[in-house]
């Protein structure tokens, strides 16, 4: 981060709340995506999920200047890739985003990817904000291959009840948050759709490495270009390309003890 403050912040806590879209950004990537979403689709949606490469290339290359250009106002030497838009439909309790960590982007700890969560629509808890439980990236593994458990899959109603910080956020906010982060998400049972702007902050310096697990004991990573999300299909271990690094790993569990170190994240509020 160019501002100390946040920087301080964001390696403490595992994130940020910034002011990041203006009004009239806001209302251009909300009037693009109801121009251009595909329909007929239920619950929780994104443009990375979608079987339309076309609308893929679409959506990247609309959206990537626009959070490109506000990412360099807050980070230094960084680059959005993966630009898409996540979207819950309206009353679909389905649309609910369980804890999670995203998977890996870079090589950790050394260096750090920034996920960029920009709503383009005012979101509180009865739509569908942004959760997170702080402090939790510093308690995870360095791999985070496609789909892993997180380490405190057991602990998860304690991480629910007591650590979970939901985030209610204005449109044209933004949640900028360590890739290693814990996060979730309730269903949007409000009556219109949550619409959020996302990329993932990567490095200037660093390739896009990405990891499938082969096995219950073994992952592979791949080094990647920043395209290659444009034509990767979700479960699947990706094509055309070889693994850089196979190594033996399996992701530990954290125990309850262990999950009390979190009460000091608990105390501060977030910068905005």
């Amino acid at each position: 981060f160019h501002d100390s403050a946040l920087e301080s912040r964001f390696r403490h806590q595992g994130y940020v709340i910034v002011p990041f879209l203006d009004e009239r950004e806001v209302k251009t990537l909300y009037d693009f995506f109801q121009a251009h979403s595909p329909p007929n689709i239920a619950g929780f949606h994104g443009t990375m999920y979608h079987n339309d490469r076309e609308y893929r290339v679409r959506v990247d290359e609309f959206v990537r200047p626009m959070l490109d250009q506000a990412a360099k106002r807050w980070l230094i030497d960084y680059r959005c890739s993966m630009c898409n838009f996540m979207v819950k439909e309206p009353g679909e309790a389905a649309s609910e985003m369980p804890l999670h960590q995203d998977w890996s982007f870079v090589k950790e700890p050394e260096l750090r990817s920034v996920h960029i969560w920009c709503p383009v629509v005012d979101v509180n808890h009865e739509n569908g904000n942004l959760a997170v439980v702080p402090g939790t990236h510093h308690f995870s593994d360095n791999v985070r291959a496609f789909a892993d458990m997180i380490p405190f899959q057991d602990q998860l109603g304690l991480l629910r009840e007591r650590y979970t910080r939901e985030l209610p956020m204005k449109a044209g906010e933004a949640v900028l948050f360590d890739g290693r982060l814990v996060h979730s998400s309730p269903p949007n049972m409000s009556s219109s759709r949550r619409i959020t702007a996302q990329a993932i902050g990567i490095p200037n310096e660093s390739p896009i490495y990405h990891s499938w697990r082969s096995s219950p004991t073994q992952v592979e990573t791949f080094m990647v270009p920043d395209a290659f999300f444009l034509d990767y299909v979700l479960h699947q271990r990706p094509q055309g390309v070889e693994p850089t690094e196979v190594i033996e790993y399996v992701a530990r569990q954290r125990t309850a003890e262990e999950l009390s170190a979190l009460d000091q994240y608990q105390e501060e509020l977030p910068v905005r």
